[in-house]
C-alpha cells in the first residue's frame, strides 16, 4: 500500500517519499486487542525507473489483554509465558534495496521481499540477491538470501499473528536470530504463452503469477484491481503457465539440508475456471514426502463493472517416510486471519468468495473458510469488508470464528483497522 503514495520531494529531483499509519483494535471472546504501526518510505529512481534505490521502515506497538487460551496435551491452560513473545515496541526496516529494471533482465540486491513465481514455496523477506530474466515466452527467476526473525514476514516486526495468541503455545519458527543461520536458494523456469516482458514499474514485489498467499500489508490496493482487470479475463489459451523449480534451505539453523524439486502449472478450463496445480518433492534424510496444491478460481465481471471471484483449493501431502512434516521454512501461506495456517499444518482445504463493487469508494466484501483436515483440526471462518476513501484512507472490518482441538471453546473476534497514507 505504501508504494501507492510515493510522491516527489522536488519535481526536478527523482527522490520520492511516502508515509502510512495504521491503527487497529478489536474484541475477542475473552480479551481486547490493539495494534498500531507507522511506516515511511524513500524512493530514488532514475533513468526512466531503470535504476531504483528504495528504503522503508517503521515502528509498531501491540497489546493483548489476556495471556492465552490454548491447552496442552494434558488439558492444562498454556499462557503467553510459554509463547515466544515479540517486543511490544519495535523499530525495524522492511525494505532496503537497489534494483535494476531492464527490458529482459531485473536484479534486486539488499533487504527485500522474495517470491519464486510458483504457488507455494517462497513468500518471505530476506537479505540477498534476486534476479529475473525474460526471453520471449520463457521466464527465469532465481533468489538466494538469508532470513532472520528481525525482518521475516511472520516474525518480530511485520506479523500480526502474535496479537491474537489463542491457538499455539509456541510459534513454529524456522528463522535464525543472526545472519546466515537460516538461508535459502531457489530457481524457477517457466513457460507462459504470450507473456509480457519484465515490467519497469516500481511496485515490483509480486510474482509472475498470483499466489494463494496475501500480504497483510497490502489489503485492497490499486494493484489488486489492476490484476483483476488484466490477468483474470477469459483466455483462449488452454495452457497459461508451466514451470519447474529447484529450491533448498541450508545453514546451522536447520538440522539437515532440505531440497525441494517441483512442477507447477495453470490451465484454463470451461466456464472461465483457472486451475492452478503444483507438486513438490521434499528430500530430507528420513523425512521424504510429496506435497501438492490444487486450486480452482473463477472471476466473473458483471455489466456494471463489479467483479466476483470464487476460489477453492486444497494443500496436502503423500508421505514416503513415516511421521513426516512438509516444512519448507518460508512459505507463509497466511491461511486464516487468526490461525494463520502454514505448510507444517497441511492437509488444509480453503475456499473464498470475494466481490468488488465498481464504486468510487472501492468497496469489497469477502467470505473465506479454512479447514485443517488432520492434526489439531483447526478451522476458521472470516467475513471481511474493505472500504477505500479519498484514495488515502482504507477501512477494514473483519469478523472471525475459530474452532480447534487446541482450544477449550469456540472463539469469536471482531476487529476494525484504519490505514491512512500521505
Amino acid at each position: 500500500m505504501l508504494a501507492e503514495y510515493l510522491k516527489p520531494i522536488d519535481e526536478e529531483f527523482p527522490l520520492s517519499w511516502a508515509f502510512e499509519a495504521t491503527l487497529a483494535g478489536g474484541v475477542m471472546t475473552d480479551r481486547q486487542i490493539l495494534n498500531t504501526m507507522a511506516l515511511a518510505g524513500l524512493d530514488f529512481s532514475f533513468d526512466n525507473n531503470k535504476h531504483q534505490i528504495y528504503i522503508e521502515g517503521g515502528v509498531k506497538y501491540w497489546y493483548n489483554s489476556n495471556p492465552g487460551a490454548g491447552k496442552d496435551s494434558g488439558g492444562q491452560s498454556q499462557g503467553y509465558n510459554k509463547f515466544l513473545q515479540n517486543l511490544k515496541n519495535k523499530v525495524m526496516f522492511r525494505e532496503a534495496y537497489y534494483k535494476y529494471n531492464g527490458t529482459e533482465l531485473g536484479v534486486t540486491v539488499g533487504l527485500q521481499s522474495a517470491k519464486l513465481g510458483d504457488y507455494m514455496m517462497l513468500d518471505e523477506r530476506m537479505v540477498g540477491l534476486k534476479g529475473q530474466f525474460a526471453l520471449d515466452e520463457f521466464n527465469f527467476q532465481a533468489s538466494i538470501g538469508t532470513v532472520t526473525a528481525d525482518f521475516a514476514r511472520m516474525a518480530n516486526f511485520c506479523s500480526t499473528r502474535h496479537i491474537y495468541n489463542i491457538l499455539h503455545a509456541r510459534r513454529y519458527d524456522f528463522w535464525g536470530t543472526r545472519f546466515w543461520e537460516t538461508n535459502f536458494a531457489g530457481i524457477v523456469a517457466s513457460y507462459a504463452p504470450s507473456s509480457n516482458p519484465i515490467s519497469t514499474k516500481k511496485s515490483e514485489n509480486q510474482p509472475a503469477i498470483d499466489s494463494i498467499m496475501e500480504d497483510e500489508f497490502d489489503y485492497y490496493s490499486e494493484s489488486e484491481f489492476q490484476a483483476l482487470n488484466s490477468n483474470n479475463k477469459s483466455s483462449n489459451k488452454f495452457l497459461e503457465q508451466l514451470g519447474l523449480l529447484f529450491y533448498e534451505e541450508f545453514g546451522s539453523g536447520f538440522h539437515e539440508y532440505k531440497y525441494y524439486t517441483g512442477i507447477f502449472s495453470q490451465i484454463n478450463l470451461p466456464l472461465n475456471i483457472a486451475l492452478k496445480s503444483e507438486i513438490v518433492n521434499q528430500y530430507i534424510p528420513n523425512e521424504r514426502t510429496w506435497a501438492y496444491l490444487f486450486q480452482a478460481e473463477n472471476t466473473q465481471v458483471w455489466g456494471n463493472g463489479d467483479q466476483t471471484s470464487l476460489r477453492a483449493g486444497i494443500i496436502g501431502k503423500i508421505d514416503v517416510d513415516d511421521s513426516v512434516h512438509f516444512y519448507p521454512a518460508f512459505t507463509n501461506f497466511f491461511l486464516g486471519e487468526i490461525i494463520r495456517l502454514d505448510a507444517i499444518h497441511i492437509p488444509i482445504a480453503y475456499a473464498s468468495l470475494k466481490h468488488y463493487f465498481a464504486w468510487d469508494i472501492r468497496l469489497s466484501l469477502k467470505l473465506q473458510a479454512i479447514f485443517q483436515l488432520e492434526g489439531d483440526k483447526s478451522n476458521e471462518i472470516d467475513f471481511e469488508a474493505n472500504l477505500k476513501l479519498f484514495r488515502h484512507i482504507k477501512l477494514t472490518g473483519i469478523f472471525s470464528r475459530v474452532q480447534s482441538n487446541l482450544l477449550n471453546e469456540i472463539y469469536y473476534m471482531f476487529r476494525v483497522e484504519i490505514r491512512a497514507g500521505i
